[in-house]
C-alpha cells in the first residue's frame, strides 16, 4: 500500500458529475478530510503491524505451517457476515485476532458508518446483480 493511509478513494460519480447517493450513501464531509494528527496514520496501521510481527515470530519459531493456518482461519472468519444493510459484530474474527480482550476507541464510539439505503439495492450491489 503506497501513499498516505488517511487519503480517500473518490466516490463513484453519476452521469451528471454528482455523488450517487443510492450507491455511496449521502455525502459526508469527514470523508474528504485527510489526517488530522501525524500519529493518526500510525495508529490506523497498529493492528496490521502487530499482526505482521506476530506471524513473523510464529514462522520463526514453529515454521511456515502455523502462520498459514492462522491466516486461512482469519480469512474464513472475515468472509462470514450478514446482509449489507446490517452491521456484523465480527465476533469470530475478534476471537481469532485477540481483539476481544481489549476495549478500543471504535468499541466505545462506534466509528463505523451505518449503511443507509434500500436493503434490496444493497444486496443486489453486494452480489453483483448490477452491471455498472
Amino acid at each position: 500500500m503506497t501513499g498516505d493511509v488517511c487519503s480517500t478513494v473518490p466516490a463513484r460519480q453519476g452521469p451528471f458529475g454528482i455523488n450517487e447517493a443510492m450507491w455511496n450513501g449521502p455525502h459526508n464531509v469527514e470523508s474528504d478530510l485527510t489526517c488530522v494528527h501525524p500519529l493518526q496514520a500510525s495508529e490506523q496501521q497498529f493492528y496490521s503491524n502487530e499482526e505482521r510481527q506476530d506471524l513473523l515470530m510464529l514462522r520463526n519459531t514453529q515454521g511456515i505451517h502455523a502462520p498459514l493456518k492462522l491466516q486461512m482461519e482469519r480469512n474464513v472468519a472475515k468472509q462470514i457476515g450478514r446482509l449489507p444493510c446490517f452491521k456484523s459484530s465480527n465476533l469470530m474474527n475478534d476471537i481469532l485476532t485477540g481483539k476481544i480482550y481489549s476495549i478500543d476507541f471504535d468499541d466505545v464510539l462506534n466509528t463505523e458508518p451505518e449503511s443507509v439505503g434500500n436493503p434490496h439495492v444493497l444486496v443486489e450491489k453486494k452480489f453483483g446483480f448490477f452491471s455498472s
